[in-house]
């Protein structure tokens, strides 16, 4: 769906908006998935890197602490390359397949420590609520 506002188009996936309108029909407002983390994506450098393991992903920057991501032993550094088996994509990607998460979902998470392959699962946090932290 494209929302045009003063001239100015945004793009919006019609899936996040599904995702949206269940939840306010179920819960009376919007509930999104957290994990506590931040990523961005990778450099070039950083993707040549990784290139041999035939993996793409994203950088942790930050994790918060006791956050679900740290409680899955996820850390600054680890490089995310799947969730729930799919393949990460961007860092806008990322954020918004964790947000579209019910919170309580179990997340697979793949990631790469050191150049070894990992594998976690963290429990998505209610990032309403996570914002009053």
């Amino acid at each position: 769906r494209e929302v045009n506002i003063e001239g100015i188009s945004f793009a919006i996936p019609v899936n996040l908006v599904s995702g949206v309108v269940q939840s306010l029909r179920q819960d009376g407002r919007v509930r999104r998935g957290w994990l506590g983390l931040t990523m961005r994506n990778l450099t070039t450098l950083e993707t040549r890197e990784i290139q041999a393991l035939a993996i793409s992903g994203v950088r942790l920057t930050a994790v918060t602490d006791d956050g679900p991501a740290a409680q899955a032993g996820l850390a600054p550094g680890d490089v995310l390359v799947r969730i729930n088996g799919e393949p990460i994509g961007d860092a806008q990607t990322g954020l918004l397949r964790i947000a579209a998460a019910a919170p309580g979902t179990a997340l697979a998470l793949d990631y790469l420590r050191n150049g070894e392959l990992a594998s976690t699962r963290a429990i998505a946090g209610d990032r309403d609520l996570a914002s009053g932290r």
